[in-house]
């Protein structure tokens, strides 16, 4: 599900360099789309690009 004004947060965040957002979400039988699980926790990633002087 796609929040109704997300494009222009996520834009708002890449134009500030920032190169990813964590968050944490409840249990679920799949990934948020776009977003990566951080281990075994409930806690996910996702990647918006690289901030300068980030690898």
């Amino acid at each position: 599900m796609k929040l109704p004004n997300q494009d222009k947060v996520l834009d708002a965040l890449r134009a500030r360099h920032i190169a990813a957002v964590v968050a944490v979400f409840a249990p679920a039988e799949r990934e948020p789309e776009g977003w990566t699980k951080l281990g075994t926790s409930d806690f996910y990633v996702l990647r918006l690009g690289s901030a300068p002087g980030v690898q």
